[in-house]
This record gives C-alpha cells, structure tokens and sequence, in this order.
C-alpha cells in the first residue's frame, strides 16, 4: 500500500515536467552569469536548483486536488480520480514540497524568497477560484510560467536584466493557457469552472489565444533590442513563436480532445523545451 501511494505521488508531481522548470530556472542563472559576468556560486545554484524543483512539483500537486471534479469527467487515468493517491495524501505532499521551497528560498536570499512566495500564493489563488474567472485564471498561470527564468537570476541576484524577457513569456503563456483550457471545457463547465472556454465558447477563446500569441511576437525580440541576449535568442525565439502559432493553426483544422492533447499540451510543452534550449545555447555562445 505504501509503495502504491509512492507511485501515485511520484505520477502527482510528475518530475519530468518538474525538472523542465528546473531547467528554466537553471537558464535564468546562466544566462546572468556566464553570459552577463556575475559571479556564480555553486551551493546558491543547487540550492535555487531544488527549491524551484519543489516549487513546481508542489504547485502541481496542489492543483491536481483542486482539479479534481473536472478530471473525474475528462481525466479519470490521472493519479487522484484513478485511486493512485487520495486527495488527503495528495494535499500533505503539496504542502511539504511547497514549504519546503519557501524555506530553502528565503535561505538564499530575501529577494528570492519573496519571489517564491509570490508564486505560492498565485498558485493558492488560482486553486481557491481564480480558475473559474475567465482570463483571470489564465494569467495567473501564466505569472507562474514566466518567473522561471527570472527565479534563476534573482537566486544569483540579477533583479531587472530579464524583466523584459519575464513580460515576453507572460504574454505567450497565457495564450497557451487559454489553449490548454480549451481542451478542459467540458470538464471545467461541468465541476462549475467559469474559464474563458465555458463563458466564451471555445473557438473565441482559441481566437483570443491568438492575439496573445500575435502579441508575443514583436515582444520577442524586447531582450535582443536591450542588449541582454544575442543572435542565438532572436533566431531561437522567432521559431518559438512560429512554432506557437502552427500548434494553433493545427488544432483550428480540427479542434479534437486529442489534437488538443498533441498539439497544445505535448506540442507546446515541447516548444518551451526548445525556448529553454535556447537560452542555455545563448548563455555560451
């Protein structure tokens, strides 16, 4: 039994996509240090390291009993409504991770500290009902997404150099997080969830997708024009955001539960696998 809600953790907090913000956070750092000249220490590095792996796996936990009614009508394989792991274990594994965070956070430094604690609660906000108030909840998300990198540079104690790049991935996170909710529409009306999706129907909600991804994309180039990133970024983030806009054009052709799933969970996940890539490319070349 105990290995059994071992597994159902471990599917809960879901490392794979955990250490994908471990590894934005890890960019952040690199590109103000190796790229920008700050001196980087090594125990600060694997310290942010860990806190922002707990952050991640802590927030997700956390939304995964919050989600609940809706994955019992659309998602029921997921760890929660499968019987993996109770919402009681669940929530206990969430808070753990999540404190813990916050303490190793606050150890490196007040900055990162508040940051981190900053993103805690918009997690908390987003779980208490922020979801269920259209776009609101979207950018709420999005405000998690976008201080990966920024996490990174406040752990080596660079507060403004990638502010301009923090606004730029706001602004396309929350057109993937209207995408992404779009796919939920019919578990999120019937748990009562008033999403963007439920109160707009879903093809506006797709179209107001698109005009945060149009706006991303004269945003994209903001780090290159201050000087922060070179030729590496521009050219990478031009893709990105081209590759963005194909993932919508793809579901649009055929707006189906699994061309949702292949193209704005998988296909854009892996995307922002790529724009990481990219910013750790930048940070040595």
């Amino acid at each position: 039994m105990a290995l059994r809600g071992l597994r159902g953790i471990l599917l809960l907090v879901r490392p794979p996509i955990a250490f994908i913000s471990v590894f934005g956070a890890v960019c952040g750092s690199l590109l103000v240090t190796v790229n920008l000249g700050l001196p980087l220490e090594t125990w600060v590095f694997a310290l942010m390291a860990i806190s922002a792996f707990c952050l991640a796996a802590g927030l997700m936990a956390s939304n995964d009993v919050a989600d609940l009614a809706s994955d019992k009508a659309i998602k029921p394989w997921k760890p929660i409504p499968s019987g993996k792991v109770s919402p009681a274990q669940a929530r206990y594994a969430g808070n753990i991770l999540l404190l813990l965070s916050i303490l190793i956070s606050f150890y490196i430094g007040v900055g990162l500290g508040l940051l981190n604690l900053s993103v805690v609660i918009a997690g908390m906000l987003y779980n208490s009902g922020a979801k269920g108030r259209g776009v609101l909840g979207n950018i709420v998300v999005a405000y998690g997404v976008a201080v990966i990198p920024y996490y990174g540079a406040v752990a080596m104690g660079d507060y403004l150099s990638l502010l301009s790049l923090t606004a730029g991935i706001m602004v396309f996170e929350t057109g993937r997080e209207i995408v992404v909710t779009c796919q939920d529409v019919e578990g999120d009306g019937r748990a009562g969830l008033k999403t963007l999706p439920v109160l707009v129907g879903r093809r506006r909600a797709m179209w107001a997708a698109l005009a945060f991804y149009l706006a991303y994309t004269p945003l994209a180039s903001l780090p290159y024009l201050l000087g922060v990133v070179g030729w590496v970024y521009l050219v990478g983030a031009s893709l990105f955001a081209g590759g963005l806009l194909l993932t919508w054009y793809r579901i649009m052709l055929n707006p189906t539960f699994d061309a949702y799933e292949r193209y704005a969970r998988v296909g854009t996940r892996l995307l922002v696998i790529f724009f990481q890539a990219v910013l750790f490319l930048e940070a040595f070349i």
